[in-house]
């Protein structure tokens, strides 16, 4: 996907244009590791950026995108500098709540039940649609099972942070919480539209070994990446490339097989 630009516009916007679809992959943008801008302050950081971002693609407006984040990155291709300074985040993100670039867009987030939620309510100021599913609250555990009872449509991006690793927001006493982990990304991808997207970040169950697995799920995977330093803090994004629902029986199988062959991972 190009960015379009206007006849007549100066040089120096050429050349950013240039290091924006050099820091891209499949039109998302990839900060670097600890570069994220700061929009909350906070771990969600990535996520929310990583959601606009999303958005735009859906709507197929790249250049859109870039336009809103322009003024605020500095591009230097010489230095490798391609970041949001600090000292501009609290007016980016009065620009991305300014801008309803959400308009539109039904959001689905699954979580521990302790997140916090003032993520939730920028995504709602930038114009989202959003819902919240709690992974395990009061011993009730969100699974395959009992999800479709919880909604009955489907969304344009799912995304969970501090979700998919060892973790009592994902555990139950009758499986592994790797099941849990595996057992969670389909239960989003059941209910992400088509070319839509799921993001998930702050986890150690996304890896390149799980290709694969997510390819049957009807993912592509967009990007892996780093949030940040730590044992839990990898991300993941991926676009939902058709209408594939799997039902309980089919993961299980799917599981058992994965177990098979690799029963330390998948125990």
């Amino acid at each position: 996907m190009e960015i379009k630009i206007e006849k007549g516009i100066d040089d120096t916007i050429n050349s950013k244009v240039q290091i924006f679809h050099e820091k891209t992959r499949n039109g998302l943008v990839l900060f670097e590791k600890d570069k994220f801008p700061k929009i909350l302050g906070s771990g969600y950081d990535p996520v929310i950026l990583n959601i606009i971002n999303c958005s735009f693609l859906i709507k197929d407006n790249l250049t859109g995108f870039f336009q809103l984040i322009e003024p605020f990155v500095e591009f230097n291709l010489t230095k490798s500098i391609f970041e949001i300074e600090d000292s501009k985040s609290g007016e980016f993100k009065r620009a991305l709540s300014g801008t309803k670039a959400l308009a539109g867009i039904d959001l689905l987030e699954i979580s521990p039940a302790d997140a916090k939620t003032e993520h939730i309510d920028f995504l709602n100021k930038a114009g989202a649609s959003t819902s919240r599913m709690i992974a395990k609250e009061d011993g009730n555990i969100l699974n395959l099972q009992n999800f479709s009872l919880k909604t009955n449509k489907k969304f344009d991006i799912t995304f969970s942070n501090h979700l998919l690793h060892d973790n009592a927001g994902i555990e139950d006493e009758t499986h592994s919480n790797a099941y849990r982990a595996m057992e969670i990304y389909t239960i989003m991808s059941n209910l992400t539209k088509k070319n839509g997207y799921s993001i998930h970040c702050h986890g150690a169950y996304i890896s390149s070994l799980y290709e694969t697995y997510f390819q049957f799920l009807g993912f592509k995977v967009v990007d892996y990446f780093r949030v940040e330093s730590g044992h839990y803090n990898f991300g993941i994004i991926m676009k939902k490339m058709n209408d594939k629902e799997i039902t309980l029986g089919e993961f299980d199988y799917l599981y058992a097989e994965m177990r098979k062959r690799n029963p330390i991972r998948y125990r």
